[in-house]
């Protein structure tokens, strides 16, 4: 005659924070080994959507149509020259370098004339 096995026992429990578990089994289970599986019954918590902005969406869409959306491209690679203030690379730049790159050249319009051009431009 074969044995035939033991059905399996379903035992409902909670797992608290300290995602600890004991158990009280029924007379009749089986002693020696045994597997233990733990299955959540309802689903996992999901993170919340990020609700759309229909406005923002709808302002987008006429920025982008008149080419006025600036859209990252993450695959565009930039390969700026060395600049020669800098005598080594990724240091800080002196605070005078700082201050001169903000000089305008000898002769040059004022930034406030070229940024009410870029503005006023349509």
């Amino acid at each position: 005659m074969v044995a035939q096995p033991n059905p399996p026992i379903v035992i409902k429990a909670v797992v608290g924070e300290d995602r600890r578990l004991i158990i009280d089994l029924p007379p009749d289970a089986p002693t020696g080994n045994v597997t233990v599986m733990v299955a959540a019954t309802e689903p996992a918590p999901q993170a919340p959507a990020i609700p759309v902005n229909s406005e923002r969406e709808r302002l987008r869409a006429i920025l982008l149509a008149a080419g006025r959306l600036s859209i990252p491209q993450p695959d565009e690679v930039v390969d700026y020259p060395p600049n020669p203030d800098w005598t080594t690379a990724g240091k800080r730049p002196s605070d005078e370098a700082i201050r001169q790159a903000g000089i305008l050249p000898a002769g040059a319009r004022p930034s406030e004339e070229i940024i009410d051009e870029l503005r006023n431009d349509d």
